[in-house]
């Protein structure tokens, strides 16, 4: 899955992501947790889909690796791929 990055937002998701940024931004590892946790499934692809590269890997560093585990395993196998390719 990939996100057309040209269609608008919805506002829900747009929220979610804002959220996660600033959460990121934090470095709070444990908000990040409950973030996404409260997040639909589908929603915390696009979400994850959304934030840059750099963002990308903050957040499975700061996830831990049962936790970025986790969250790799709700994304498409491409979307996956893509998040791995940048990782140090």
């Amino acid at each position: 899955m990939h996100i057309n990055h040209d269609e608008p937002i919805p506002e829900g998701e747009q929220d979610a992501g804002l959220q996660l940024k600033v959460t990121l931004a934090a470095e709070d590892g444990p908000e990040l947790i409950r973030l996404l946790d409260d997040l639909p499934r589908g929603e915390v692809a696009r979400v994850v889909d959304r934030l840059d590269d750099t963002e990308q890997e903050r957040l499975l560093h700061l996830l831990g690796p049962e936790e970025a585990s986790d969250l790799i395993g709700e994304l498409s196998h491409g979307q996956a791929i893509d998040v791995l390719e940048h990782l140090p």
